[in-house]
């Protein structure tokens, strides 16, 4: 089964739009930024997690030392403002709840840290033949949701998996005690980029496409002439819908999926903004600045406000042998609840990584070299 995008809303935004605020944080290159119940940023850099006032200040970073063999992946912060960090490591390390030792190949775990950036709790996944991309999100039972890239046969507690070829995608949810109460496989040939949930228990993921059709399940498949896509799964852990992504560039480098306030769903990948409503349908799509025309805008992150509406960030930027990296400029544009566009902000050399909207309704965007920015809703 496939779903086809419907006709786009091409971009047409007003400009004058500043930011409310910037600092410049550094330690790049970073990763991508959440934030929390009290409207404070939560950074995901190259080796560190760090907390940041409205502002800029700095509160918090984690860890204190330098980690060895370990690599941080993604990060989530939680409704009560606690931070979950997933990381991949190959010995025994302290986390902060105590020794944990690796089964031989990189293992999962995944750190809680308190309000104050202090390591809580770890929970320990062995996962033999899991991949470098994978990806979290946290739902309001605590439950830790990860997704990301196997090969061969995936044991998390629910008994070995092996995906048709080879290789696969899983999703497991994994309790504040450690254990695994859910897991999931999907066929192979894609690399998820992102991950929200919602309160009724839907996961949702956006990614990528290799070149070869792709079995999300559940009778939907994506053909491989569309490189991103999102996929909605239901609380019964079955897809309920897929859509593609088309690049009118013929290159995707991230995809992004968010939740709204009402539980409809907003995607971002290539030059295209979508909405899909929380039974599946089509709201609008919206294109930034479209690939086959100069200059060019390409999507890295999007974050849901309140009102219906988004804020998509990345980069602008002009294609040719003779550009220079100079000519690319960080980009945000701001979309109504309709899909309309209601400003765009341009700014300097560099691209934004990253994007999430606090309590009030505000943006705060990083770049990849380490610069934070306000906007103002």
């Amino acid at each position: 089964m496939n779903w086809w995008i419907l006709p786009l809303l091409v971009c047409g935004c007003g400009e004058g739009v500043e930011p409310s605020w910037s600092e410049q944080i550094g330690g790049g290159p970073v990763r991508t930024v959440e934030v929390g119940p009290d409207g404070a940023p939560v950074v995901l850099g190259p080796a560190y997690v760090a907390k940041y006032l409205p502002g800029g200040a700095r509160a918090w970073i984690w860890p204190d030392a330098q980690l060895t063999e370990a690599a941080l992946l993604d990060v989530a912060v939680a409704s009560d403002g606690r931070t979950f960090v997933l990381a991949s490591f190959s010995s025994e390390i302290d986390w902060g709840g105590g020794s944990l030792t690796s089964e031989g190949q990189p293992d999962l775990v995944i750190v809680e840290l308190g309000p104050g950036g202090t390591a809580e709790a770890a929970r320990h996944i062995a996962s033999e033949g899991v991949g470098q991309r994978n990806v979290i999100a946290v739902d309001d039972d605590n439950i830790a949701w990860v997704v990301g890239s196997f090969s061969g046969v995936l044991d998390l507690g629910e008994g070995p998996a092996s995906p048709d070829g080879g290789a696969g995608t899983f999703i497991a949810g994994v309790a504040a005690d450690g254990d695994v109460v859910a897991v999931d496989v999907l066929g192979g040939g894609a690399t998820i980029e992102d991950i929200a949930v919602d309160a009724a228990g839907g996961v949702y993921l956006a990614g990528t496409m290799e070149e070869q059709p792709v079995d999300f399940g559940d009778g939907w498949t994506l053909d491989s002439s569309y490189d991103a896509f999102v996929i909605g799964r239901d609380g019964d852990r079955r897809t309920a819908w897929a859509y593609p992504i088309p690049s009118g560039a013929g290159v995707s480098t991230h995809a992004a999926v968010t939740v709204a306030a009402d539980d409809s769903v907003i995607a971002a990948g290539n030059d295209l903004v979508l909405k899909i409503g929380a039974g599946g349908e089509r709201r609008w799509s919206f294109t930034v600045e479209p690939c086959d025309e100069e200059p060019c805008g390409i999507l890295n992150d999007v974050a849901a406000d309140d009102d219906g509406g988004a804020f998509a960030v990345g980069v602008e930027f002009t294609q040719g042998d003779e550009v220079d990296s100079s000519d690319n400029h960080m980009a945000v544009w701001r979309l109504d609840a309709r899909g309309g566009c209601a400003w765009a902000w341009r700014g300097g050399p560099d691209y934004l990584r990253g994007v999430a909207v606090d309590p009030a309704g505000n943006a705060v965007a990083v770049s990849d070299e380490g610069t934070l920015l306000g906007f103002d809703r």
